[in-house]
């Protein structure tokens, strides 16, 4: 399939585009997200860096001109910092949530290889890397891509749909209760009074 074919099939009938290219390489799909990541990043970037050239507009002034550092300057370490740090970021979340979600897709019935998993993964994020930059709305393409990915999960393994919601779910159900586990075990303890027993 086309680029363009695959991104409008993706928004639009995803169910049908992921059974097309259930036998593409995983290569055609990083091609894919890495083109999409690469926009989302500029268009992340290009809207806080705008936020920051516009910021000595606000009342009272966030930023004084005299401080030595112009608002356009400023800008452009915003956007670059941004950028890189989207491409790297976006980059390494895909693979490891793709292959964390994969040991879910094996133990709820999923057969096909991690390669199809990453594929689901890195497909869904279709609309988060295209409106996810959006302020105050990119939460609803993000539950878009988690609605994609299930699709993806049960199109690419042929499971069950349930099978898949499950697989999702409880990966991220665990990984959340794994991440707030371990910031508990980093937060310090609060101190001991040792005359409060008394």
């Amino acid at each position: 399939m086309w680029f363009v074919e695959k991104m409008k099939g993706f928004l639009l009938s995803p169910a049908a585009t992921f059974r097309a290219v259930r036998g593409e390489a995983l290569g055609d799909a990083l091609v894919y997200f890495l083109v999409l990541l690469v926009f989302g990043a500029l268009m992340a970037a290009a809207s806080t860096s705008l936020f920051v050239f516009f910021m000595k507009h606000f009342p009272p002034p966030v930023m004084e001109q005299s401080a030595g550092v112009s608002t356009a300057i400023l800008g452009g370490f915003v956007f670059m910092g941004m950028f890189i740090s989207s491409l790297i970021v976006g980059i390494l979340l895909i693979f490891i949530t793709g292959l964390w979600l994969h040991l879910w897709v094996y133990v709820f019935g999923g057969r096909h290889g991690v390669s199809q998993t990453l594929k689901a993964c890195m497909y869904a994020a279709t609309p988060s890397l295209l409106f996810g930059w959006i302020p105050f709305i990119g939460i609803v393409f993000a539950f878009w891509a988690f609605i994609l990915q299930i699709i993806g999960v049960r199109e690419l393994h042929e499971i069950s749909t349930g099978m898949a919601v499950a697989a999702v779910l409880v990966s991220l159900i665990v990984a959340a209760v794994l991440a707030v586990a371990l910031i508990l075990t980093l937060l310090p303890l609060p101190p001991t009074c040792p005359t409060c027993g008394v």
